[in-house]
C-alpha cells in the first residue's frame, strides 16, 4: 500500500488502478488484492466513504453477542419462559464480556514478564 502510494506521488497522472497494477506486478500480488487493500487503508484513514476496520470488527462483536442472547432467550423459552431465568443469563453475559476485556487488553499488550508464561497459557485458556 505505501509503494502505491508513493508512486502516485511521483507521478501525480497515474490513477490508483495504473499504479496497483505497476506495483502488484513488482512485488507479486494480485492488483486486485491490493487495490481491495488500498481502498481499506482509504476508508480507514477517512478519505474515502465505507465501514472501517474497526466498525467492521465492532459489527461483526456485536452481531456475535446478538446470536449469543438469541440462544440464551430461546434456552429460557424452552424452559417455560421464565423471566428471572433471561435476565440472570442476561446479565451474566454482560459481566463476563467485562471482566474478560481488561484480562484480555493485558495479555495482547505484553505487559506480563517472561516468567508468566504459565499463567499466561492458563488465562487463555480460561478465555477461550
Amino acid at each position: 500500500m505505501r509503494l502505491v502510494q508513493e508512486a502516485r506521488k511521483e507521478d501525480p497522472e497515474l490513477s490508483v488502478n495504473q499504479a496497483v497494477i505497476r506495483i502488484g506486478q513488482r512485488v507479486g500480488v494480485n492488483p486486485d488484492t491490493l487495490r481491495g487493500w488500498v481502498k481499506q487503508a482509504q476508508i480507514d484513514a477517512g478519505e474515502r466513504p465505507g465501514t472501517t476496520t474497526d466498525d467492521a470488527s465492532r459489527i461483526k462483536h456485536l452481531e456475535a453477542e446478538v446470536r449469543e442472547l438469541k440462544r440464551a432467550n430461546e434456552m429460557a423459552d424452552s424452559t417455560g419462559g421464565r423471566n428471572e431465568f433471561r435476565e440472570l443469563l442476561r446479565w451474566c453475559q454482560i459481566a463476563e464480556r467485562l471482566a474478560r476485556t481488561p484480562v484480555e487488553r493485558v495479555l495482547n499488550s505484553g505487559q506480563l514478564g517472561a516468567a508468566d508464561h504459565a499463567q499466561i497459557g492458563a488465562l487463555r485458556q480460561v478465555l477461550a
